[in-house]
């Protein structure tokens, strides 16, 4: 009757967090990355390997999102669903990590359902990228790493001890080969298991190997990879958009991994922390205008963090020191990168929020573990109630904020011009970003032709010096437009459509040029930024005006 109830429980937790993850997944559009995910899924398979080399992130998530719109399509849903099912997976590998390293059933459905309900994990976790494949993978290797340290050798037999060293060995891979922020987790998990695997074996070599043939494995399976990571590594170098680190930023992080919503806490240049865009998410617009307590709650928050991390480390053992490893190492990889950066004279970054979604699943876990601390279970209790209360309350803040109504960002856009007549007019996307976005969508409104569509790169005549990534989106070079007079020579009106996300400025256009009409649609990610639509005369003879 017990296990009927666990199973239940276990259930009822995961379809909750499937829950969520659909409904919140409904109706919010695609932007940029989604957008660029769908058309690389669209690719052949060698030309999908060739532009995933030429992007920052390595492939695995884009070839199995190729198998999957093979069998379900590319729609939003569609494509949205591959990330929502391994969310729900993410959520029982974190509760079968937490059972096995703990011991303790309540804290393993304790962690799942913080896993569940984490507003960072249902926000970043329903979109069409790698962060729930990879926080998935993420869990399952320390799942298995926790099997292989705590293991009793001789009570296992040997197809079952194989099994949770391949396990792990290809959770890590499928970790590496979906986000490089993963390559710092599982050198740090590997640490710890090295660590793990003296405190059993101390100087018995044999009992070593299983562990060493696992990490031939990994680094054989990445050697193809390799020459492309070298390659992305010194384009980070000269065009990631990211730009210099601050520690500053880490609080900020913190608070989006625990308990607040994913928000552009940092503008993209990086000159300060804006520590109320946050909070005002979350709490409700007006509320820090006037309190001046946030960086108290920061420095609390900072504080809490490394208290938990401490205690984890002498109180939690080898499991404490997994997840320690999870989170500490991204930071650590991070600061690196920047710290080599600058010695090389640049200014460039890996460090951003969404990043370290794989590092908030193990941070999640860690409240789990923490709130089980305390002796007197009321304590426990009320632990569980406020922090599940407040998660849940900050998605509702972060739904109300992004649904298509409040952020209808390129779908607003598409819809716009298809209820207008002239589509047919020629449009200059002004935004690289945006082009990807907006080319998705072109072939996801196959009613009526849009007109022709030109990629505005002043002074640019070839993709490869182009700054932002266009990867798939971008097939020859004819349709880039160096120069506002190409784009207007023979034409008597056009539409430009831009954005001020990501850094990006107002298009300046030729004073002989009169702007009838501008419509303005805001965007999903980032935070605050807006998609503009012009219509524009290009030709002063024959007047025009723009009729609704």
């Amino acid at each position: 009757m017990r296990q009927i109830s666990l199973h239940l429980s276990l259930l009822a937790i995961l379809l909750l967090g499937g829950y969520l993850r659909y409904r919140y997944g409904q109706d919010i559009p695609f932007w940029h990355d989604e957008a660029f995910s769908a058309l690389m899924s669209q690719l052949p398979l060698s030309e999908l390997l060739t532009t995933a080399s030429q992007d920052f992130h390595p492939p695995g998530y884009y070839l199995l999102l190729k198998g999957w719109s093979m069998l379900w399509g590319d729609s939003i849903f569609a494509l949205r669903s591959m990330s929502l099912m391994f969310g729900v997976l993410g959520i029982w590998a974190g509760y079968l990590f937490t059972r096995a390293a703990f011991h303790h059933t309540g804290m393993a459905l304790t962690a799942a359902l913080f896993l569940a309900v984490n507003p960072f994990q249902v926000a970043y976790g329903i979109e069409a990228r790698m962060y729930t494949l990879g926080v998935c993978a993420a869990l399952m290797a320390s799942y298995f790493l926790i099997r292989i340290a705590l293991s009793k050798s001789h009570h296992e037999r040997t197809w079952r001890r194989s099994g949770v060293y391949l396990g792990f060995m290809g959770a890590c891979i499928l970790a590496i080969y979906t986000h490089y922020y993963l390559l710092f987790t599982v050198v740090g998990m590997l640490g710890v298991g090295w660590f793990a695997l003296w405190r059993k074996y101390r100087f018995s070599l044999l009992g070593y190997l299983p562990f060493l043939f696992t990490q031939i494995g990994i680094i054989a399976a990445y050697i193809p990879w390799i020459p492309h990571l070298a390659e992305q590594f010194s384009r980070v170098h000269t065009k990631y958009w990211i730009q210099d680190m601050h520690l500053t930023h880490i609080p900020g992080t913190l608070w989006n991994m625990v308990l607040g919503i994913p928000t552009s806490v940092h503008n993209f240049k990086y000159e300060a922390l804006e520590t109320s865009a946050s909070l005002n998410t979350f709490f409700g617009h007006g509320l820090t205008d006037t309190w001046n307590g946030t960086p108290a709650v920061f420095a609390l928050l900072v504080v809490g963090t490394l208290w938990l991390l401490v205690s984890l480390f002498r109180k939690g053992g080898i499991p404490g020191g997994i997840l320690n490893a999870h989170i500490v190492a991204p930071f650590l990889g991070a600061t690196i990168f920047s710290c080599i950066a600058k010695m090389t004279g640049s200014t460039s970054s890996v460090y951003f929020d969404r990043y370290f979604i794989f590092a908030g699943s193990a941070l999640i876990i860690a409240l789990a573990w923490w709130v089980f601390r305390p002796t007197r279970s009321i304590f426990t209790t009320l632990g569980i109630l406020i922090i599940t209360g407040t998660s849940l309350f900050a998605l509702h803040q972060y739904h109300t904020h992004f649904t298509s109504s409040n952020s209808p960002g390129m779908a607003g856009v598409m819809k716009y011009l298809e209820a207008h007549p002239q589509r047919e007019t020629p449009i200059i996307i002004a935004t690289t970003l945006q082009f990807t976005n907006y080319t998705y969508y072109a072939t996801q409104y196959r009613r009526a032709p849009l007109g022709v569509v030109h990629l505005y790169t002043p002074g640019v005549a070839h993709k490869d010096d182009l700054l932002e990534p266009i990867g798939p989106a971008l097939k020859q070079n004819t349709i880039l437009t160096p120069s506002w007079d190409d784009a207007g020579r023979g034409r008597e009106a056009i539409w430009v459509l831009w954005s001020d996300g990501f850094g990006d400025k107002a298009p300046v256009y030729p004073s002989t040029w009169t702007r009838v009409e501008r419509t303005e649609f805001n965007d999903v990610r980032p935070e605050g930024a807006t998609i503009f639509l012009d219509y524009l005369i290009t030709q002063h003879d024959t007047p025009t005006t723009f009729m609704d």
